[in-house]
């Protein structure tokens, strides 16, 4: 999706640039393995955004906006949230965050079991300074049954308030463009979260019909039309 929306992108004259996260692998490409531990941390995304645009700024890029969609909304909130001089924020179906108690019951839901003792052990390991500790997991983020390191397993379920997109936005100093589809099923939230906060001039929501997660073929092309004209302004 975010290879299609750079081309509709750059067919509006808009130039990008969309570097992987590593999730802790050097050089990682696609769909991150699942058979591999997970040792990565959601806020880790925030100082591989910090690293890419400090090279921008050195290779003398002036104006830069940040852009990220899903789990990726509220980590470039949360990084703009830290630099003022970012130029414009756009998030696209942006993750809203979860409480622990919302975490736990989507955990057991999703994989019939429960988060806390987990979490426990977790937090145990962390104290005693072993957070790259290995814990067996029934599931992981998207990943079946694996192993995740105490620390990432805490970053990811432990219902961190950096992770509530509405508390960074509040901090963010540049204008912002939310665009939310009206058939997403994944983070059906955005529309009724964000439109507490809506303003039309810091911060702005718009809502494509029928779009749903992902903004596939002509919802692609909407999503485009709308950051081009925010960005234009």
């Amino acid at each position: 999706m975010i290879e299609a929306l750079q081309g509709l992108l750059a067919e509006r004259g808009i130039a990008t640039l969309a570097p992987s996260l590593t999730f802790g692998l050097d050089r990682r490409k696609g769909m991150y393995d699942c058979a591999v531990p997970s040792v990565h941390r959601h806020e880790d995304a925030v100082s591989e955004i910090a690293a890419w645009i400090g090279w921008l700024r050195g290779e003398g890029a002036k104006t830069i906006s940040v852009f990220g969609h899903s789990r990726g909304g509220n980590q470039a909130a949360s990084y703009s949230a830290g630099d003022k001089e970012v130029g414009k924020l756009v998030l696209l179906a942006p993750a809203m965050g979860r409480s622990a108690e919302e975490h736990a019951a989507r955990f057991k839901s999703r994989y019939k079991s429960d988060l806390a003792p987990l979490i426990a052990k977790a937090e145990e390991l962390i104290d005693a300074g072993r957070g790259d500790e290995l814990i067996d997991v029934p599931g992981f983020i998207y990943c079946p049954a694996g192993k995740a390191s105490a620390a990432s397993l805490k970053s990811y379920y432990g219902g961190a308030p950096e992770q509530l997109t509405l508390s960074q936005l509040t901090k963010v100093a540049a204008p912002v463009l939310v665009i939310a589809g009206s058939a997403d099923q994944v983070v059906p939230d955005v529309p009724a979260k964000i439109g507490k906060i809506a303003d039309d001039d810091k911060i702005t929501l718009k809502i494509i019909d029928d779009a749903g997660h992902m903004f596939l073929d002509f919802h692609a092309e909407d999503a485009a039309d709308l950051i081009a004209e925010f960005l234009a302004k």
